[in-house]
């Protein structure tokens, strides 16, 4: 493939990237081959040494994604983030979805349980109030400990979670050097 046709695939490619973007990468990618042409290298070499456009352009976009997810975290950009990786190779999917919805059923799991210990103070009174039931102090104390207990799991939870989604971008990127090769 000679390095116009490469240069624009590639450029459609990222088509979705920021122009400004999109066309330093094509420069750094020109200089590149340029380089390495004039270094005595083949310049079909030096570009079936590159791979296929598309497949570059998918991991620029991939970065980017990531990029963006550690910059701003909400769950919308982890799904993006967790797409990208699972993009990257089919492989991925096995590696990647087993253990995201797994962590994620665990952390929702662990959450609603949480929150559903928070309400057992209200649970208790409102029973109270619906039933006549009679006042027994030990259910009381024991509503108000395990409405206690919840809202320390809650925030504790919530402060894991920060955390837990730090880590799954690491294990995003860690997973996608593994696919791609990369050393480090």
């Amino acid at each position: 493939m000679r390095q116009e046709l490469f240069l624009q695939r590639l450029k459609h490619a990222l088509s979705n990237l920021p122009e400004e973007e999109g066309e330093e990468i094509i420069l750094d990618y020109k200089e590149y081959i340029d380089s390495a042409v004039g270094e005595g290298r083949g310049e079909e070499e030096v570009i079936s040494h590159l791979g296929k456009p598309e497949k570059i352009a998918q991991e620029i976009k991939a970065e980017t994604i990531w990029d963006s997810a550690e910059k701003d975290r909400s769950v919308t950009q982890f799904l993006r983030a967790l797409a990208a990786s699972l993009s990257i190779s089919f492989f991925n999917i096995i590696l990647v979805l087993g253990p995201a919805v797994a962590v994620f059923t665990l952390y929702v799991g662990f959450l609603m349980g949480s929150i559903v210990l928070s309400l057992s103070p209200f649970v208790f009174g409102f029973s109270l109030l619906m039933e006549n039931a009679v006042f027994i102090p030990a259910e009381f104390f024991l509503s108000i400990v395990l409405g206690s207990l919840g809202v320390m799991l809650t925030m504790g939870l919530w402060f894991a979670g920060k955390k837990l989604y730090l880590l799954s971008l690491i294990y995003l990127r860690f997973n996608k050097k593994m696919i791609m090769g990369e050393s480090h």
